[in-house]
């Protein structure tokens, strides 16, 4: 069961990373500005990584699905604030 758990995990991170590009690709296509189009794609990829995660990966019941989005928001929150700041600072820098 645990190895069908890890498959399924690997699959939906796969999936979210195919929302992230995507959805950044297409925000860009239609000239939605950089920093802009790095938070929504940011977003969507997160809230389709806690669907697909909810429907195929992970065991539900231990805690409340309201105490399960706001748990994943707050880190998403912070990886949301280290992800624009390295988009800043790579923008901002001679790297």
């Amino acid at each position: 069961m645990i190895l069908a758990q890890f498959g399924f995990y690997l699959v939906v991170g796969g999936l979210s990373f195919f929302v992230d590009i995507g959805a950044f690709m297409g925000l860009r296509a239609v000239g939605m500005p950089l920093y802009l189009a790095s938070i929504a794609n940011f977003v969507l990829a997160t809230i389709a990584n806690y669907f697909l995660s909810y429907v195929l990966a992970f065991k539900r019941g231990r805690f409340a699905r309201g105490s399960e989005i706001a748990r994943l928001f707050a880190v998403a929150g912070v990886g949301l604030a280290l992800n624009t700041g390295f988009v800043w600072l790579f923008l901002r820098s001679d790297l």
